[in-house]
Parts: structure tokens; C-alpha cells; sequence
């Protein structure tokens, strides 16, 4: 515009003719319709715009178009016999591109492809691991793969397994009876060493019940003097032996008296051994081997002792007439 306004100063100052005048005022308005016209802005586009599409680029083709097929509470096999899993998922597929153009149902090729991979894993794991089993099928089947024809691609989503509830409680009563079987065998065992060192150790001869007292008792080296005669008929009656005559051997050179009250030494022998037999197994042989201790204690004077005895292992019993 300054530059039309320069001509048109020095056009009249130098009085040019009409033609130039024209001319002009063409050229003017020229200019004015051409800055009047607005110029294209190319938009730059956000970075974090997804639908944005720059002028020059091509489009993406699209992806697979997936469709869906759902699968609930299909059989699966477990680890263990007669036990199955509840298998449900929602299976998504699409066709493979493939010059076979035979007619195929495709949701059912991709329900078999899916159960077939499930199967693949459920077969060795244990039912009660039921849900573990459901995150490792669910990481599994979330992949995409082909079925075994090649002509689908399939995956499986929202996939759940589940087990009967009569088979979880069964497995629950399995696992009690599992866990109770194992501690009655520990006990067992105890039993069994508790049985060993009383039979082959404690009581295997007169001597070793010695010892094994005398390690209770260090204090009473005068009272243990005399229960010698006891240790003696324990040991022979604990290994099946001739009963020796404890009333008249020098082991034991007092003599018995019926109903005599128990001494405070024999007491604790007879406290001790009853916690021993208690921790053995009262088996029909054992039983035997306590009615045996009682009529020993018994004929040698001791029926109080024998009273201990058969009122820790034979309650129902009474003494004999």
C-alpha cells in the first residue's frame, strides 16, 4: 500500500496522462484481492494426537478384525484320576488368510485350538492347585496362535477354572486324613523307641535299670541299694526269663511284707516306670508284659506297688481274690 501511495504522489507531480492513471489503479486493486486472500496453514499436529493424519502420509491398514466365541465349563482332565476341571474362557479369532477357501465354522476351530493348549497343561497339575492352574492358563492362552489346520488364530480371554464342590470337599477330607495318618506314624515311632529303650536298654538286664536310676536319682545311692531285688524281677519279666527268688537271693536281703506301704524310693521307681510304659504302644504283648510286672510285684510283697501299676494300665481291674 505505501508503495501506491509513492506512485500516486509522484503521479501528480508530474501530471501523467489518464493511460497511467489506469494502469495504476488496476495494479492497486490487484494487490488489495491478493492480500485479501487468505494463505493455507499446515497444522502441526500434537504429539499425543493419535488421530492425526500428516498430509503426505499413507494410511495404516487395519488390523485383524477378531470375533468371539464362548466356552463354559468344559471338562478338563487333572493330574489325578476322576478329578477334572470347569474350564470357561471367552475365546477371540479371526481367519487366516489361506488359499483354501473350503467353508469352515471358525468359532469352533478356535474353541478346540484353545482347549487343546488348555489341556496341554491342566493334565499335570493336581486339582486342588486349581487356582494356580488359572493364572498359567490364562498367561498361556492370552497369546495368540494358530489352531492345527491353519486356518485361525486364536487366543482366549476372561478365563476361569473351577473345581466341583464335591470333589474340593473331598480333597479338603483327603488332606485331613493325609495330615492325621502322618502324625499317628510319628507317634508311632515314638512309641517304638520309647518301647526300644525300655526293652533293649532300661530293663535289658538288672544292672543297666541300675544305671539308668542312678541317672535319675544320684542323691539316693543308699535307697537304691534296696531296690536291687525290683530291678532284678523287671528285667526278667521284660525279657520273657526264669523269675529269680528275690525273697531269699542276697540282692535283696530284707524281707517282704504284705502290705507293706511303699517306700519313698520305690515309689519313684514305680513313678518312672509307669511314664515309660505310658509312652509305650499297650499292645496285646505288652499287656501281657504288665500283668506279668503286677503278679511279680505282687508275689514278692508289693502289692502296693502292684496297685500302681494295675491302676495305670488296667483301671477295670480289680486285685485278684
Amino acid at each position: 500500500m505505501l508503495s501506491i501511495l509513492a506512485f500516486l504522489i509522484v503521479g501528480i507531480g508530474l501530471s501523467w496522462p489518464p493511460w497511467c492513471w489506469v494502469i495504476l489503479v488496476v495494479t492497486a486493486l490487484s494487490t488489495s484481492v491478493a492480500t485479501m486472500v487468505p494463505t493455507r496453514e499446515h497444522r502441526v499436529p500434537p504429539p499425543d494426537d493419535p488421530y492425526f493424519l500428516a498430509p503426505d502420509a499413507e494410511p495404516t491398514p487395519a488390523g485383524p478384525q477378531y470375533m468371539e466365541h464362548r466356552i463354559h465349563r468344559v471338562a478338563l482332565p487333572s493330574c489325578t484320576p476322576d478329578y477334572r476341571f470347569e474350564f470357561s474362557a471367552t475365546v477371540r479369532w479371526y481367519e487366516m488368510e489361506t488359499e483354501d477357501d473350503s467353508p469352515l465354522d471358525g468359532g469352533s476351530l478356535a474353541a478346540r485350538a484353545v482347549l487343546s493348549r488348555a489341556r496341554v497343561i491342566t493334565q499335570y497339575e493336581h486339582p486342588s492347585q486349581y487356582s494356580l492352574t488359572e493364572h498359567l492358563l490364562s498367561g498361556e492362552l492370552g497369546l495368540t496362535a494358530p489352531d492345527d489346520r491353519r486356518r485361525v488364530m486364536a487366543m482366549a480371554r476372561d478365563v476361569r477354572l473351577a473345581l466341583p464342590e464335591t470333589d474340593r470337599e473331598r480333597l479338603e477330607k483327603l488332606a485331613m486324613i493325609r495330615k492325621d495318618e502322618d502324625v499317628w506314624e510319628h507317634e508311632r515311632n515314638h512309641e517304638r523307641n520309647k518301647r526300644a529303650y525300655l526293652g533293649d536298654d532300661v530293663l535289658k538286664d538288672p544292672g543297666s535299670a541300675l544305671v539308668w536310676w542312678l541317672a535319675r536319682n544320684e542323691n539316693k545311692l543308699h535307697e537304691t541299694a534296696d531296690l536291687i531285688g525290683l530291678f532284678t524281677l523287671l528285667s526278667a519279666a521284660a525279657n520273657n526269663q526264669d523269675l529269680p527268688d528275690v525273697s531269699t537271693s542276697p540282692l535283696n536281703p530284707s524281707e517282704p511284707v504284705e502290705d507293706a506301704p511303699l517306700t519313698e524310693s520305690e515309689r519313684t521307681v514305680v513313678e518312672a516306670l509307669v511314664d515309660l510304659m505310658r509312652h509305650a504302644d499297650i499292645s496285646v504283648d505288652n499287656t501281657l508284659f504288665i500283668d506279668r510286672i503286677i503278679k511279680i510285684l505282687e508275689n514278692s510283697g508289693r502289692p502296693a506297688a502292684a496297685d500302681e501299676i494295675r491302676r495305670a494300665f488296667a483301671p477295670d481291674e480289680g486285685p485278684d481274690d
